[in-house]
């Protein structure tokens, strides 16, 4: 008994460390599509590198699966570790998703044509839903990977702020080409606008699909389609 846990824990490590140059690359891309939103690069001087983001991070949700699935088959984990291994095959998975939507971000954002009103009054506000929604990133990483249920609660609740401003750029762009510019060229922005603040709304999603499995990996508790603040008076 002692070998097999000795062994799952071994196993446990090693989808530990996975997971976390996961994490790292997942930051990394997250900074280079702000980067190329925001202007700072060029699509052509940075497409190789987000390509290859995207490879690692698709090989290390199959490889990190695989270590998931040989733990449970090899060494029968009990019930809180079986939990652990599932967790962590719940924010792979979720990872993988948020590169997938970042990437989306950066292939069409050099199509962006800046020189209009429409980007003058759009462009801003995606750039600060685009920087709070890689914190909310970052921090549900963290909160999962030291089991820290309080900050994972509070990237569930900043969601919201991220549904609302999405919501809210999206009533707004209609009436932005409808009172000003409607050639071709504001229509094709527009469009892009729209597309990328869908994305980034789909990103927060995801970034509290991984903290809600912070408090499932943490506490045994499912927090999804609960209200924190009704779970947060529950508790009290």
């Amino acid at each position: 008994m002692a070998g097999l846990q000795s062994n799952l824990e071994r196993q446990h490590l090693l989808i530990r460390e996975n997971f976390n140059v996961l994490s790292k690359i997942i930051s990394q891309q997250a900074q280079l599509v702000y980067t190329l939103f925001n202007r700072e690069a060029s699509y052509e001087d940075k497409e190789a590198e987000m390509e290859t983001n995207e490879t690692v991070v698709d090989s290390l949700e199959v490889k990190i699966r695989t270590e998931v699935i040989n733990g449970i088959v090899l060494y029968t984990p009990r019930a809180a570790e079986s939990r652990r291994m599932f967790a962590y095959i719940d924010a792979t998975g979720f990872l993988e998703r948020i590169a997938d939507l970042l990437l989306n971000i950066g292939m069409v954002s050099p199509q962006i044509s800046y020189d209009t009103e429409l980007a003058d009054q759009i462009a801003p506000r995606l750039s600060r839903q685009l920087m709070l929604v890689v914190k909310m990133v970052e921090d549900a990483i963290v909160a999962f990977t030291v089991g820290d249920t309080a900050l994972a609660r509070d990237v569930i609740v900043r969601d919201l702020d991220i549904d609302t401003e999405h919501r809210s750029i999206c009533d707004d762009i209609p009436v932005l080409i409808e009172g000003g510019d409607k050639g071709p060229t504001a229509i094709r922005t527009a469009l892009i606008f729209n597309t990328i603040s869908y994305n980034i709304e789909r990103i927060g999603d995801n970034a509290t699909n991984i903290a809600e499995s912070a408090i499932y990996h943490a506490e045994g508790k499912n927090a999804r389609h609960v209200s924190i603040a009704s779970a947060a008076n529950d508790e009290m």
